[in-house]
């Protein structure tokens, strides 16, 4: 909540934290959603981050998000658990790390 403060004062709606293998939150400036984690024997790390933030948006504009609006906690719950999945899935395939040979 500290860390979220300054930067829903200067306006910002929500504040997302993606921390690895700690979860995730998002702050509305009144409350905070927790995602769930489930720790996987990744294969690659590269892209997770970019991964969940892609599916992230995805979901919410695909559940009915406007620019501007306060988002309820159970769509973004929903949202935190399906981007989470989706990133999960991407530390299953060899990507930056596992390329082999001359780029």
């Amino acid at each position: 909540k500290q860390f979220c403060k300054p930067l829903h004062a200067l306006g910002v709606k929500h504040v997302l934290l993606t921390m690895g293998s700690y979860g995730q939150y998002i702050s509305d400036g009144t409350d905070i959603c927790i995602g769930t984690i489930e720790k996987v024997d990744a294969v690659d790390t590269m892209g997770a981050g970019d991964a969940f933030c892609a599916a992230l948006v995805k979901y919410l504009v695909q559940n009915g998000w406007k620019k501007d609006q306060i988002l309820d906690i159970e769509l973004l719950q929903s949202a935190l658990a399906f981007a989470s999945a989706y990133a999960k899935s991407n530390c299953m395939v060899e990507g930056g790390f596992g390329v082999k040979g001359n780029l």
